[in-house]
């Protein structure tokens, strides 16, 4: 059996697109245990279009990729999956809704409620800054509105991530105190496991534990960062002082890219 594997990056602040090497590592070692190698990957990033997340929503990206035709719609595989971080998730969704073909899509904090509530402020005020691209994927979005009202039927091939953290928090009074985010700080974690959308979504969820450190803030391009940790640390169980159990990554991966 022929398997085809699309790798499709997010939003990024300078626009620019980004790899996932980690994640594809752990993708190829978690499937050759399974028995299975894929004949074939693809990868946004290395694609003429889909280069300016900033300035486009990913309703736009999506179009950009299936008009190149270099992003193929499965033709010649008997299966075509999609790994996806971030935005590329909503791109995913969106493609299969134009109707591309995907057996699969795993997301990995993808933001199908939108991002969290409180960066939606600062985006409106600085959506010159942040671009349309960011602005798609504010929680008050009509594009993600129309999305996650068009789908439906699609849902039983979404497989969603969602990442908690644990550390200090940006602000402590007194002696710092660990305490549990229910999001990586950009993305609350209902958002991210798709909560609400229906029985047929898989979810999984998973910790990066950042013990007495402080976990960064701001930015996802902060190094570290829990929202691009799971991508940059994927195939590893930890990181120096942060602890990261990918185990529910992998039977996510396990559990959507199949023979069957």
């Amino acid at each position: 059996m022929r398997i085809l594997i699309s790798y499709i990056h997010g939003w990024s602040l300078s626009g620019n697109p980004y790899d996932l090497p980690s994640v594809q590592r752990l993708v190829d070692a978690t499937l050759a245990q399974q028995g299975i190698n894929p004949a074939a990957i693809q990868i946004s990033s290395q694609s003429v279009h889909m280069k300016d997340t900033r300035n486009y929503t990913f309703i736009q990206c999506a179009h950009q990729l299936m008009q190149t035709g270099w992003m193929q719609n499965g033709a010649g595989f008997d299966r075509h999956y999609a790994v996806c971080h971030s935005m590329g998730g909503l791109v995913a969704r969106t493609m299969m809704v134009l109707g591309y073909r995907f057996d699969g899509v795993l997301t990995l904090n993808t933001p199908h409620h939108g991002t969290a509530g409180w960066t939606t402020g600062g985006s409106i005020v600085g959506s010159v800054f942040v671009g349309p691209g960011a602005q798609s994927m504010m929680n008050i979005s009509q594009d993600l509105r129309w999305l996650n009202e068009t789908d439906g039927p699609l849902r039983d091939r979404l497989y969603c991530l969602g990442v908690r953290c644990h550390g200090i928090g940006p602000v402590s009074l007194g002696p710092p105190i660990p305490w549990t985010h229910d999001n990586d700080t950009l993305i609350e974690y209902a958002s991210q496991t798709a909560a609400g959308l229906g029985d047929a979504v898989r979810r999984y969820g998973t910790l990066v534990d950042y013990g007495v450190n402080f976990v960064p803030q701001a930015c996802a391009a902060t190094p570290g960062h829990p929202h691009n940790f799971v991508i940059d640390f994927a195939a590893e169980q930890g990181s120096g002082p942060f602890k990261f159990d990918n185990t529910p990554l992998r039977q996510a991966i396990v559990d959507c890219i199949r023979l069957h």
